[in-house]
C-alpha cells in the first residue's frame, strides 16, 4: 500500500515535519535506457542542461505499448487533468545522435479540497511525439508530482511527493482507463530519500526509483 501521508496531515505539519537536507537530487542525474537498444533518457526532468541543481523531478511513469503523447494526453483529460503547469524539460539521445531535449507543461487535475492537484508531464521526441523501443514499443516518458496552492488555496504552498502522485495516476489508468498498469516495474535509479530542499523549502522529493509501466492500448 502507498503512503498516504500528503492526505493526512495538514500542509503546515508536512513544512516542518521533513528535514531541508540537501538542494541537489541524491544521485548524480544519469542517461538511462528501458532496453539495451532502446533509446536514452534523464531520469530527472528540469531545466534545458544537465546540471544537477536543475533537477526538477524524477520520472517515476513510463507509458508504453501503443503510447503517443497526444494518445496519452487526451485519455488524462478524460479522467480529468485539464488544467496546464509550468514547462520543465527531459533529455534525451536516440541511436548515435546528440543529446536532445523535450519541454511539456504538462497536465494537472482540478485542486481537491486541501488546495492540491496532481501534476503530470509527458516527454518524447517533438517531431514524432513517441520513443520507439524495440522492448516496449511506443514509448511515452513521464514525470509526476503534486502541487499545493499552486493557482488555488491559499499558501503554504508545497510541491513533489512524486511517490504519491505516481499512484493516484496508476490507479486512475487501472481503474478509469482500464489500461494494464505494473506499479514500480523498471528500476531507473533515481530513488530519492523523502526531504525538503534546501534551496526551495517547498520543493519535497520522494521516489523509490522505480517507474509504474502503464501499457497503452
Amino acid at each position: 500500500m502507498r503512503c498516504t501521508a500528503w492526505a493526512m496531515a495538514g500542509a503546515a505539519t508536512l513544512v516542518a515535519a521533513f528535514p531541508a537536507s540537501a538542494d541537489t537530487p541524491g544521485r548524480a542525474p544519469t542517461l538511462v535506457r528501458l532496453s539495451e537498444r532502446g533509446p536514452a533518457f534523464l531520469a530527472y526532468d528540469g531545466t534545458p542542461d544537465f546540471r544537477a541543481a536543475g533537477r526538477d523531478w524524477p520520472v517515476s511513469i513510463v507509458f508504453a505499448g501503443a503510447a503517443t503523447v497526444p494518445k496519452v494526453k487526451a485519455a488524462l483529460r478524460s479522467v480529468g487533468f485539464t488544467r496546464r503547469g509550468e514547462i520543465r524539460f527531459l533529455a534525451y539521445r536516440v541511436g548515435a545522435s546528440s543529446p536532445r531535449f523535450d519541454g511539456d507543461r504538462g497536465l494537472k487535475t482540478a485542486c481537491d479540497a486541501n488546495g492540491t492537484d496532481v501534476h503530470v508531464r509527458l516527454y518524447a521526441p517533438s517531431r514524432t511525439d513517441r520513443f520507439q523501443d524495440p522492448e516496449y514499443g511506443s514509448v511515452v516518458i513521464a514525470t509526476a508530482h503534486l502541487d499545493r496552492a499552486d493557482g488555488c488555496s491559499t499558501p503554504p504552498k508545497l510541491f513533489g511527493f512524486s511517490e504519491e502522485a505516481e499512484g493516484r495516476i496508476a490507479g486512475l489508468a487501472a481503474r478509469r482507463l482500464r489500461w494494464r498498469v505494473r506499479p514500480d516495474h523498471l528500476d531507473l535509479g533515481n530513488a530519492e530519500p523523502l526531504r525538503r530542499d534546501v534551496r526551495d523549502s517547498a520543493h519535497v522529493w520522494w521516489s523509490d526509483g522505480r517507474a509504474t509501466l502503464i501499457t497503452v492500448p
